[in-house]
């Protein structure tokens, strides 16, 4: 008996449980609107109360309703174990670890002595991260006048940090040529293109990554990624920093991978950072980002998510020596990787590739997978992570 998840729903209704599903690789079928040929588990969305209540009847299947809350790998958990089958999906990284850590950062101004900071901090504690780069150096006005296009972009006169950022195995990827995002598609496209070009010209680089500035969103720069073909983009800053996963517009896939940060960055302390000369003020800044940080990575280690922290050189440059060693300390003592992320965005794609199967045999289930790679098996309370290189067989028993 194969075992997989039966999706009901109109399209535009199932998105987010068809985003978690393939975020966890776990099968499932997406089955249309017509409530038939029900699977072990099934999740209805959208259904009317009379409809489900007649469905229910069915003996020996779960069926999930979608509530107002998003989808959790709990509520699967707990589905699967209720019908005494284990949850199974694909680990979320290449090898065996529990995280990973995903350093990102805004060059809006291209700090020269903030970018200083940290690539001394960084080279130090061997951490890698993904420099998003701006090239026209407009937005250094932004404050005081609005907006000041520049005729000479200030990216060039500064290419030696970037550089050096470059040759210790740093990531640079887009963010424009201006800092700014556009309502129409040729522009933001034009914009696109132009950073582009500096990139491949100054550091002969093919740029992999791209990040709105302002982190600014509408259907025109959406556009203006896809068809510029990058492999991911990140706009979307969430509560804890997410697995990546593809937006919808309009019920349409955008092709672009997108990777989630963390929403406490030093961007929520920029007028203290920036302009205040108040040097109590900055030291408890300094202290709680700290502290939030750490935090953090016990909550991201605790339910297996990356640690995606976002930072800007004229901002936490300033109180980088305060608030990342210790940091960086115990991502070094936890012995967690650290990705760029095009390497991340590299990996997950080819994750997307892999197909799991499987099948119960009496008080057995046989795990099939088309590529090499880890698989959580959760039934109770239990967890194993296994290697399955084409086909494994594992006893129920072995995991109460």
């Amino acid at each position: 008996m194969n075992l997989y998840i039966s999706l009901f729903g109109k399209r535009e209704n199932v998105l987010s449980w068809q985003r978690f599903l393939e975020q966890e690789k776990v099968p499932f079928r997406y089955k249309g609107e017509d409530l038939g040929d029900f699977s072990l588990i099934n999740i209805l969305v959208g259904f009317c109360q009379d409809k489900i209540k007649r469905i229910r009847k069915s003996k020996g299947k779960i069926f999930i309703e979608l509530k107002t809350v998003a989808p959790t790998k709990q509520e699967l958990i707990n589905a699967f174990n209720s019908v005494g089958l284990p949850y199974i999906h694909f680990w979320y990284y290449p090898i065996l670890c529990p995280s990973i850590f995903l350093f990102r950062i805004d060059v809006d101004y291209v700090d020269s002595k903030g970018l200083e900071r940290l690539f001394e901090i960084t080279k130090r504690f061997k951490i890698k991260g993904t420099y998003f780069i701006n090239i026209s150096g407009d937005e250094e006005f932004d404050d005081d006048i609005d907006f000041k296009p520049l005729k000479i972009p200030t990216t060039p006169k500064r290419k030696e940090i970037l550089q050096k950022l470059l040759n210790k195995g740093n990531e640079l990827a887009n963010h424009g040529y201006r800092h700014r995002v556009y309502d129409d598609f040729g522009n933001n496209y034009r914009d696109i293109r132009r950073c582009r070009y500096y990139l491949k010209r100054l550091f002969g680089i093919k740029d992999k990554g791209f990040v709105p500035p302002g982190g600014k969103w509408n259907r025109a720069v959406a556009k203006a990624i896809n068809k510029n073909n990058f492999l991911y983009c990140s706009h979307i800053i969430s509560k804890t920093g997410e697995l990546p996963f593809y937006t919808f517009y309009d019920g349409e896939k955008m092709g672009t991978l997108e990777m989630p940060f963390y929403e406490m960055s030093d961007g929520k302390f920029e007028s203290v950072l920036k302009w205040c000369q108040n040097l109590k003020s900055i030291q408890k800044v300094s202290q709680k980002l700290k502290k939030d940080y750490l935090r953090y990575v016990e909550k991201q280690l605790k339910n297996n998510k990356p640690i995606a922290i976002m930072a800007h050189p004229h901002l936490l440059g300033k109180i980088a020596e305060d608030v990342l060693p210790p940091l960086f300390k115990k991502i070094s003592q936890l012995r967690i990787p650290n990705y760029t992320l095009k390497e991340f965005a590299e990996w997950w794609r080819r994750r997307e590739k892999f197909e799991l199967k499987y099948c119960k045999q009496d008080d057995k289930i046989i795990i099939y997978s088309n590529q090499p790679a880890f698989v959580e098996i959760i039934f109770k309370k239990n967890k194993k992570i296994l290697w399955v290189d084409n086909k494994i067989t594992v006893d129920l028993k072995s995991l109460k």
